[in-house]
């Protein structure tokens, strides 16, 4: 609740003047660039006691408030309590607030009995706090958790399981990823539910405070056929006329546990239609070094297309190619 340096106010947040019960409202503002604001309270309320209330932009929360002499502090309502006397100047009632936390990955995979699946995750902490996860299986599967030091998404030399609390500073980053082993018995279309919890304790929060979050991974046990590199194509134009052109979009999936390399996707111009160009969505998901039109028709006819992609598309990653076709008059 303390303005430190190189904190920024926040403008155009709501503050109020009100009456004790926080309904009737005497004065309204909004906070300017610098998170200043100005309420007056009119000599009729002297000797009542009055609220000075805010209400938290989108996406932040209040951890507390300055402490100010003769004002009272309630974060479950957001606003101090005062009691009014005619022609005092009441400074220093300021809110602290900070960006709310984010957890983001829920993800699903299909892999084989026997083998291993990973799901990424991110945490980024609005401000300061202690961090600290827990993963659990709802099939009892076996799940450990690890630090994903440079939020790669792959498990790299040196990066350990988490076993202790993690304290971060305010925009900090902190990547996981859980590694679920299938048993070996475990009877295709069997599914495990994978919960990571994300517990959280505000540095300096008055009184204190914390916060938790959760994301849900899902493993299915899948075959040969179904767990592997997953393909959806989609046009935006389903009823085009002669001369139209038509956009095709491949979405390609990596569906299994394991990074797949060497890939190769194939597709061709229909008949009626003549081929315009061929391209690969960019960025690449992680990993992947390269994707081009290795082949493709002349412009204007018809054939067969290419896309080669280099380097390995790991688990759950997916990309995107195109190509562009235009309905034969």
């Amino acid at each position: 609740g303390v303005q430190d340096g190189g904190e920024a106010g926040l403008g155009a947040v709501s503050v109020k003047l009100t009456d004790n019960t926080g309904t009737l409202v005497h004065d309204s503002a909004k906070t300017d660039a610098s998170g200043n604001y100005l309420l007056w309270a009119p000599a009729a309320l002297t000797g009542s006691t009055l609220k000075v209330r805010e209400t938290n932009a989108s996406g932040f929360l209040s951890t507390g408030a300055s402490a100010v002499a003769g004002a009272v502090y309630d974060r479950a309502s957001d606003s101090y309590s005062l009691a009014y006397a005619l022609g005092n100047n009441y400074s220093g009632l300021n809110f602290g607030d900070v960006p709310v936390n984010t957890l983001l990955g829920n993800q699903q995979q299909s892999a084989l009995p026997g083998t291993v699946v990973f799901y990424s995750h991110a945490f980024t902490a609005g401000t300061a706090g202690v961090l600290s996860f827990g993963v659990s299986s709802a099939s009892g599967w076996p799940v450990v958790l690890l630090r994903d030091g440079n939020c790669n998404g792959v498990i790299d030399s040196g990066e350990l399981p988490i076993n202790a609390p993690i304290t971060v500073a305010a925009s900090e980053k902190v990547c996981v990823i859980v590694r679920e082993s299938i048993p070996g018995g475990a009877p295709t279309n069997a599914q495990d539910s994978i919960t990571l919890q994300a517990n959280f304790a505000y540095t300096n929060a008055n009184p204190a405070l914390s916060d938790s979050l959760a994301n849900k991974d899902l493993t299915t046990v899948g075959t040969p056929a179904s767990a592997g590199l997953v393909l959806n194509k989609v046009l935006d134009n389903p009823s085009p006329l002669p001369g139209a052109t038509i956009i095709y979009t491949i979405t390609y999936t990596n569906n299994s546990s394991a990074a797949l390399g060497n890939i190769v996707l194939n597709d061709s111009v229909l008949a009626y239609t003549s081929f315009l160009s061929a391209s690969c969505v960019t960025p690449l998901p992680v990993s992947l070094t390269a994707c081009s039109a290795t082949t493709q028709p002349a412009v204007g006819s018809n054939g067969a297309i290419a896309w080669t992609l280099g380097g390995n598309l790991q688990p759950s990653a997916s990309g995107q190619v195109t190509f562009s076709v235009r309905v034969n008059p």
